[in-house]
C-alpha cells in the first residue's frame, strides 16, 4: 500500500545555511502542550514493530504490528502480518478485521480497500458499499455525493453509495463533481460540463481541449497550449495566458509562468505577499505546499512559512501535523516549526 508521499528531488545546501535554518528539535521525551498529546503517530521499536505514540513520547499501542499507518477520524491501517491490512481503533482494537490487502484513502467516511486486484469502497464498520467487478473507483471516492466509476468496457459513470448507477457509464473521462458539475467529454475531445442528472449543461468552444472543476464560479481551461478560467456560461474570464493552471480553492489558484508559479485571485492579481516558488499546491484548510531550491515547506494565506521549506519529503498535512524527511532522518513537525523526533 503505497503512502501518499509528496517527493521532491534533494540539493545540497551550504552548511552555513543549513544551520541558520535548522529548527530547535524537541524530542519526543521533553514535555510539550496541547494537542500533542492526543496526536498518535506510528512508531516502529526496536523489536521491529510498530505501534502509536503520542508527540510526548509515551507508548498509546504498544508495539504489535508488522506495519502501521496515521490516524484519520479515529482509525488507523495496520497489519500484524505485513499482508492484510484493517482498521483499529485509537485503543488498538479492531473495528475493521484484517483482510484486505491494503486498506485506506480516507474520505468523508469511507475507505477504498482492495483484495485480490479488486477494489471495495467500505464505511467506517467494515460493510462493503460497493465492489468493483470490472470497473475503477476513483481515489478521491465521493464528490457531493457522487461517486466516480470507470467501467472498463462502456466507460465513466457515476454511482451512489448504494451501489446504484445514477449517471449511466458512457464517457471517455470525466472528472468529480464540483458546485454540482463535472467535467466530461463523449468522443474525448469535446468538453462539456454535465449536472447530477447526466444533463449536459455546458457545450465548450472546440478549441478547448481541457476544462478542470468549477470552484467559486470559475474553472481552468486550455486553449492553444494556454490556460485561462472559465465561467458556467464556458466563456473566459481570465484570459488563456499561462504555460498551466490549478482549480481555484479557497479564493486561490496556483498558475505557472514559464519555470515559475505563482498564486492569483479571481481577477487575475498575482499575489505578491505569497512570493514566487518553483512549484507548489493549491491551498487547502488555509495551507499550501510550496517548493523553494529544491526544498519543500507549507505556507498559510499571509504568505507566512509555517513549516519551514526545508524538507527534502513532505507528507500530507494532518490536524495541523505533518511527516518530513531531512537528510534521510523522518520526523514530525507541527504548523509553527516546532519539531518533534523519535530517536
Amino acid at each position: 500500500m503505497a503512502r501518499i508521499i509528496i517527493s521532491i528531488s534533494l540539493i545540497i545546501i551550504g552548511i552555513t545555511v543549513y544551520f541558520l535554518l535548522k529548527p530547535k528539535v524537541h524530542k519526543l521525551k521533553d514535555k510539550v502542550k496541547g494537542s500533542e498529546n492526543t496526536f498518535y503517530v506510528p512508531v516502529k521499536s526496536k523489536t521491529g514493530k510498530w505501534g502509536y505514540k503520542n508527540l510526548n513520547g509515551n507508548w498509546t499501542i504498544q508495539p504489535k504490528f508488522d506495519d502501521a499507518w496515521e490516524y484519520y477520524n479515529g482509525l488507523a491501517s495496520a497489519s500484524v502480518d505485513g499482508k492484510y491490512y484493517g482498521l483499529i481503533n485509537t485503543n488498538g482494537e479492531w473495528v475493521v478485521a484484517p483482510e484486505y490487502e491494503s486498506i485506506g484513502n480516507y474520505n468523508n467516511g469511507y475507505y477504498l480497500a482492495s483484495i485480490k486486484e479488486n477494489d471495495y469502497l467500505i464505511d467506517e464498520k467494515g460493510k462493503v458499499l460497493i465492489k468493483a467487478d470490472g470497473f475503477d473507483i476513483s481515489w478521491n471516492l465521493f464528490s457531493e455525493g457522487l461517486l466516480s466509476i470507470h467501467d472498463y468496457s462502456k466507460g465513466f459513470g457515476f454511482k451512489d453509495v448504494n451501489d446504484n448507477w445514477i449517471i449511466e457509464p458512457k464517457y471517455v473521462f470525466s472528472s468529480d463533481f464540483s458546485e454540482g458539475l463535472a467535467s466530461a467529454s463523449m468522443d474525448g475531445k469535446k468538453r462539456i460540463y454535465i449536472d447530477k442528472k447526466g444533463k449536459t449543461v455546458l457545450s465548450l468552444s472546440d478549441e478547448i481541449d481541457y476544462a478542470g472543476n468549477f470552484n467559486a464560479g470559475l474553472a481552468p481551461a486550455r486553449i492553444n497550449k494556454k490556460y485561462g478560467f472559465i465561467d458556467k456560461k464556458g466563456i473566459f474570464v481570465i484570459p488563456p495566458q499561462f504555460d498551466n493552471a490549478s482549480d481555484f480553492s479557497e479564493g486561490y489558484a496556483v498558475v505557472f509562468i514559464g519555470e515559475k508559479c505563482f498564486f492569483i485571485n479571481n481577477r487575475a492579481e498575482i499575489q505578491t505577499n505569497l512570493k514566487t516558488y518553483e512549484d507548489a499546491l493549491k491551498f487547502e484548510n488555509g495551507y499550501a505546499l510550496v517548493h523553494e531550491n529544491g526544498k519543500a515547506g507549507y505556507i498559510d494565506k499571509t504568505g507566512t512559512v509555517v513549516i519551514p521549506i526545508k524538507y527534502d519529503t513532505v507528507f500530507a498535512l494532518n490536524k495541523g501535523f505533518c511527516r518530513v524527511l531531512l537528510n534521510g532522518k523522518e520526523f514530525y513537525v507541527n504548523v509553527g516549526g516546532k519539531t518533534f523526533i523519535d530517536n
